[in-house]
């Protein structure tokens, strides 16, 4: 994360050490990962490579092209091959439904948690499949389903990114379930290990969706999307994506949809808005400190009162996260005696650096 390179940033200046940073500053990234590559980029200024090509999109690399690029060239190719459709939302999850069942392999791939669920209920509808167990994001596992691992296990013999056909549901809550590459291995999760990496693979999160990779991805394009969410969830898969257009009435306006949502840069956006937010936070926090003395003698009442809820957007959350910490580390040191000359520890003599 952005702490991660400060301290590799540090480490490094004035010394005959490199970083080397390697990956697509295209790809959308987590909240607090939000820029970092675009940072690294312009810090290395000329002393940076460029990605020529995509090994998984290598079948469709013009249109994986100009999706990383921002352009619409491949529109008229989608339109003609039938991958980009306008869809109603009430309609959009039984189609998108349909879609991942007539192709094995294909996985939609949404802005959030709730589409995802949604269109996992609606291939489980399909399929005639009670959800039993219950899952990351609120979804209900049940016999016959197929579930992806999203964090590696060596006791299990899982990875992150591992899908499996749901063989056996026990009275404990556990599964055993079969690789669907690897038809001869199959493994028994936990019931605390499904609750927290185990998702149904029908349908994920664009930050879910990453570093997976499908046959086909069904990308549910609305207008909270921007290029780099659009570019991250379209190139999940080894064959070229379908676009399901949510909200748009005909092709007309579904390709002026999508049009404008290469246009939109929401990796500029989420940074401007990190530091919008982060700077409202230290201006509200000026001269509402109080003294160290004042927070020793007021920790009492502190631990009685709750901290005020968290902002809903992430970026605001983030930051809030961070004002709390730093507002409990302030305490720690505001309470802890200072050290006697008996117990003061004797002084070093710098290091040498070379």
């Amino acid at each position: 994360d952005r702490a991660d390179w400060e301290k590799i940033a540090k480490l490094v200046e004035n010394s005959n050490l490199q970083a080397v940073a390697i990956g697509d500053r295209f790809q959308a990234q987590s909240i607090d990962r939000k820029g970092i590559w675009h940072i690294a980029h312009q810090a290395a200024g000329t002393h940076s490579a460029t990605l020529f090509a995509s090994r998984r999109c290598q079948k469709w690399h013009a249109e994986h092209d100009s999706l990383r690029n921002g352009t619409a060239d491949f529109l008229p190719l989608a339109e003609k091959e039938g991958r980009m459709t306008p869809k109603i939302a009430a309609a959009a999850p039984s189609w998108i439904a349909q879609k991942i069942l007539e192709t094995p392999g294909a996985v939609a791939v949404t802005a959030t948690n709730a589409e995802a669920a949604e269109i996992s209920a609606a291939v489980q509808k399909r399929l005639a499949i009670e959800g039993r167990i219950p899952a990351r994001f609120g979804s209900k596992i049940g016999l016959g389903d197929r579930i992806r691992t999203r964090k590696n296990d060596r006791s299990l013999f899982v990875t992150n990114g591992d899908e499996f056909l749901v063989e056996k549901i026990h009275k404990n809550g556990s599964i055993l379930a079969k690789s669907t590459k690897n038809h001869q291995k199959s493994v028994t999760l936990p019931l605390t290990y499904i609750l927290e990496s185990v998702e149904l693979s029908y349908a994920s999160t664009i930050d879910s969706a990453q570093g997976i990779t499908v046959r086909q991805a069904i990308v549910c394009v609305t207008e909270s999307m921007g290029k780099s969410a659009l570019y991250s969830g379209s190139t999940r898969g080894t064959d070229a994506p379908i676009y399901v257009m949510m909200g748009a009435t005909s092709m007309e306006e579904a390709a002026a949809s999508l049009t404008a949502t290469l246009a939109r840069d929401d990796i500029a956006a989420s940074l401007r808005e990190i530091g919008e937010k982060a700077d409202f936070l230290r201006e509200s926090q000026k001269g509402s400190e109080p003294a160290p003395a004042a927070i020793t003698a007021s920790q009492g009442a502190a631990k009685a009162t709750p901290p005020p809820p968290l902002p809903l957007d992430l970026a605001g959350r983030l930051a809030a996260i961070r004002a709390r910490e730093a507002e409990k580390k302030a305490r720690k040191r505001a309470a802890m005696p200072a050290p006697s000359g008996q117990d003061r520890a004797p002084e070093m003599a710098p290091r040498p650096r070379f």
